[in-house]
């Protein structure tokens, strides 16, 4: 039985990614957790977000991509702690693959916040490495949105 645990973790991958961001971490959370604001960054193109930062409420962000084409992910909010966790199932939605658990980290570092993403329960070691590429870009995404002055939850 232990054999058999250890032979599945080795079969699960994860993709960790971390970005300082200079703005404070109610600015960076309410990005995060507004559907206003992650229509704005998230997927900007032609986005419908539905999403409330409540535990065991679903969730569905679909945008039209110029290049990749429909985008579509769905799943439930596991944790919420305001402002500094939010945890979710991931899950796109015309694939039959399990989903996946993303978990957000903010902290505060020097007047910055640090986000840390840890996407956890990756089938493919392959995909763990494009979901480490996409969220590279997506917290590319949220520090331009914060950073701009004026953008919904930011200064």
């Amino acid at each position: 039985m232990e054999l058999d645990r250890v032979r599945h973790d080795r079969r699960v991958h994860e993709a960790v990614v971390g970005r300082i961001i200079e703005a404070d971490r109610e600015r960076v959370w309410a990005a995060l957790t507004e559907p206003e604001a992650l229509a704005a960054w998230f997927w900007p193109w032609r986005p419908t977000i539905t999403f409330s930062p409540t535990p065991g409420a679903a969730y569905a962000f679909e945008a039209e991509h110029p290049v990749a084409g429909s985008l579509a992910v769905d799943g439930r909010v596991m944790a919420v702690e305001p402002p500094a966790r939010l945890a979710m199932t991931w899950h796109w939605t015309d694939e039959p693959m399990p989903p996946t658990e993303v978990e957000v980290r903010l902290a505060d570092v020097d007047g910055a916040t640090e986000v840390v993403v840890r996407h956890r329960r990756i089938g493919s070691e392959s995909t763990a490495a494009d979901f480490e590429r996409a969220w590279t870009d997506l917290l590319e995404r949220l520090a331009a949105h914060v950073e701009v002055s004026g953008a919904p939850g930011t200064r």
